[in-house]
């Protein structure tokens, strides 16, 4: 590990936050907050096929700077990409390799101050870029299992959202996800266990061909942490949990269940279809008609860091919607409801933007800006 100069590590957690909260519930009013509606177009785009735009191999994750500045990390060719605000490449940082700013398998990023953070899944460790001056240090998390992209910075440290299987998988059987939040404190150059719980429901696993959870809709957990907060939540219910100094609370809000149909289920496998060599049509059909169907959807999709201080919480979409709603909480308040492109993925937000990855009628990926304006 490459040692760098950190403030002291101010914020308290315990070494395990249970996941009920009690006395720290809070029940928002309903879903009446003053709508919000998305710009008609991104208001920046990055990507395409089409010279001279900026071709990416896999984009694993989007996040923005505190100068605007947009940093991109690209899977395949194992860099980072920083943009500006008009679109154009600025710099980029790492290569290939297991050196110092060096990646293998780059899938998520974070800002924190004027420096920029790299979680690196295969070699398990964080490259952090300081942006004035190029310093580079790295820090090995050790210890982690399957871990995730959920990723973000808190004071003196980060946060990993981690996974594991203690159940194991196998061919079209069910497993139960075993989630944790894990902080590591670059003062002290440890790492602990902030919240850690079981899936409650499994999902159906077909690992021959990578998927897994669809269409059952099962329950799913995410985290999301930024600006000295931690969200988490098992998905299969509308609540959020929230850790910030001082104690934890839940998130609570009444968003109606969602009926799984046989259509929801057509849907799913027509997108399904479309996607695969037809040779292999008939057995995706036989495999899909032997899958146990949930009977509701759950409810929360994803969580997206917020930069202004709230979270945005995806929920999560009917095979056959053609749009998103994400709601966005501030203060334990839903402040605006959105209805996002189907083809748009958010990784990070603000009170009036939205970034992430959107794709085009042929999966090309891009990086997309959008503007949220109050109605």
């Amino acid at each position: 590990m490459t040692d760098h100069p950190a403030a002291p590590f101010i914020v308290a957690m315990s070494a395990l936050l249970l996941v009920c909260c009690g006395p720290g519930d809070k029940e928002t009013a309903g879903l009446s907050p003053g709508s919000c509606q998305i710009s008609s177009t991104p208001v920046v785009s990055i990507g395409g096929i089409e010279p001279p735009a900026h071709t990416f191999g896999d984009i694993s994750d989007v996040g923005r700077l505190p100068d605007g500045d947009i940093a991109v990390a690209d899977r395949q060719a194992r860099f980072i990409s920083i943009f500006d605000t008009g679109g154009n490449l600025v710099r980029t940082l790492g290569r290939e390799g297991e050196g110092p700013g060096e990646f293998l398998d780059p899938i998520a990023v974070a800002a924190t101050n004027n420096a920029l953070l790299v979680w690196d899944w295969d070699q398990l460790r964080v490259t952090r870029f300081d942006l004035a001056t190029d310093r580079i240090a790295t820090y090995r998390v050790e210890g982690l299992v399957n871990v995730t992209d959920n990723f973000g910075d808190l004071p003196g440290g980060f946060v990993i959202g981690n996974v594991g299987f203690p159940n194991g998988i196998g061919e079209s059987s069910s497993w139960t996800a075993e989630l944790a939040a894990v902080r590591w404190d670059s003062v002290r150059g440890e790492s602990d266990t902030l919240v850690a719980f079981r899936q409650r429901t499994s999902q159906w696993v077909d690992p021959s061909i990578g998927l897994s959870g669809s269409p059952t809709f099962s329950a799913r957990g995410t985290f999301a942490a930024g600006n000295g907060r931690v969200y988490w939540t098992e998905g299969d219910s509308a609540v959020v949990h929230v850790w910030a100094e001082g104690g934890a609370e839940r998130i609570v809000w009444n968003w109606p269940p969602r009926t799984v149909s046989p259509e929801h289920v057509d849907a799913y496998l027509k997108r399904w279809l479309a996607r695969m060599p037809e040779q292999q049509h008939d057995d995706i059909r036989e495999q899909v008609a032997k899958l146990p169907v949930a009977e509701t959807f759950p409810t929360i999709s994803d969580l997206v860091y917020d930069a202004a201080g709230g979270i945005w919480v995806g929920i999560y979409p009917m095979p056959s919607d053609t749009t998103k709603t994400w709601l966005r909480f501030e203060n334990s308040q839903i402040s605006c409801r959105l209805d996002i492109p189907r083809s748009f993925e958010p990784t990070e937000g603000s009170s009036d933007w939205l970034l992430g990855v959107g794709t085009d009628e042929l999966d090309v990926e891009r990086v997309e800006l959008w503007s949220i304006e109050s109605e």
